[in-house]
């Protein structure tokens, strides 16, 4: 094992006295059997590219002077399992960048994260985000396939294009109060089960949610405006998804084999919102229901065969007399004498006939 000690001078970077970085930051010289390294303290910053593809890097020990972690510091070293960033404030960007060993960062004191900075970290599955955080970079996690939840604190907001692309065991995301959800987010995350969209959300990007097949049912929140092109296409197990809007892009549910689809009373399936990225004019899944306010809708117009359409109409139909039958049969039950029977209002007819149709399918 080869250990070197860094330190810092006025007019140069010294690592130790056999391995110099150049003013300004540049590669180390004879770095190929470097291990481990330990920064000397009173070092503020660590410049760009320093052990840019240490191939043998292992173990970083940072002083609690570092700051900032400028960009490709650490890009390329794949060995590199072990480093302490608690009181690092800015990492920039591809400072990580495939570290293929690295499985857990605390980022206590972070408030930037920049561009690609872990991406290709595939083995990451820990990240402790600080309540100092504000802004992740595009692709900050991308293709960090180890993740498996993100809680992201209420300070951060900004999350940058593809930030999670391709985060294939991330089941859930949690937490932050972003304004928007950009383009490709979580595109490819063919784990995620369930998504928390903050009510700080004003819109939702291009192919955003793209290829999340194992999404089973989201609720928008009513502060989003609008849903761009793609944003859930190849959403194969999307059943219920519950919109406040109109303003849906075209292809934005490519792909769904949506059966319930809560939406305003002005809201139009087209054949558009399920139109696929450069392919011909898109289909309606067949028996759609669209939840519309108070009302419950079958439109003969969402569904390809007419007798499959009326087939499904008609076990539904039965479905519902014999939920009402019960209904009525256990309030007759639970009635004591002297009291009123008990009302079932609109709303909560229409949820439950919403959540019957959705099982009975």
């Amino acid at each position: 094992m080869v250990t070197v000690q860094m330190r810092l001078s006025r007019s140069a970077n010294w690592l130790s006295s056999e391995f110099y970085v150049r003013g300004g930051g540049g590669e180390v010289d004879n770095h190929a059997t470097i291990t481990s390294v330990t920064v000397s303290p009173r070092i503020t910053t660590l410049p760009c590219m320093t052990f840019c593809h240490f191939a043998a890097l292992r173990k970083v020990v940072l002083p609690p002077d570092v700051r900032r972690i400028r960009s490709q510091c650490f890009q390329g070293c794949k060995q590199l399992a072990e480093i302490n960033l608690e009181h690092v404030w800015v990492i920039e960007s591809q400072a990580f960048d495939g570290c293929a060993q690295l499985e857990r960062v605390v980022l206590t004191r972070a408030t930037l994260l920049g561009d690609q900075a872990f991406q290709f970290c595939v083995k990451l599955a820990t990240v402790a985000f600080g309540n100092e955080l504000t802004d992740v970079g595009r692709e900050c996690f991308r293709w960090c396939e180890g993740l498996r939840a993100v809680a992201m604190p209420a300070s951060v907001e900004r999350i940058g294009v593809g930030a999670f692309y391709s985060c294939s065991n991330l089941a859930s995301f949690t937490g932050s109060r972003i304004t928007e959800i950009l383009s490709e987010m979580f595109a490819w995350c063919t784990s995620m089960k369930a998504c928390d969209i903050p009510d700080s959300v004003t819109a939702i990007g291009q192919l955003a949610f793209a290829a999340c097949n194992r999404l089973t049912e989201l609720r928008i929140p009513s502060s989003v405006e609008h849903i761009d092109n793609g944003a859930f296409e190849d959403c194969s197990r999307l059943r219920l998804l519950a919109i406040p809007l109109t303003d849906v892009g075209r292809g934005a549910f490519a792909g769904c084999a949506m059966k319930v689809l809560e939406a305003p009373r002005a809201f139009e399936v087209t054949p558009e919102h399920f139109r696929r990225r450069g392919g011909s004019e898109g289909v309606v899944p067949p028996g759609i229901w669209l939840t519309q306010s108070t009302r419950l809708t079958w439109s003969t117009k969402l569904h390809c065969s007419k007798s499959k359409g009326k087939d499904v109409l008609t076990r539904r139909i039965k479905t519902w007399i014999m939920t009402l039958l019960l209904v009525g049969a256990r309030a007759r039950l639970c009635h004591r004498p002297g009291q009123k029977m008990p009302c079932v209002s609109n709303d909560a007819w229409l949820r439950m006939l919403t959540y019957i149709t959705v099982a009975d399918i």
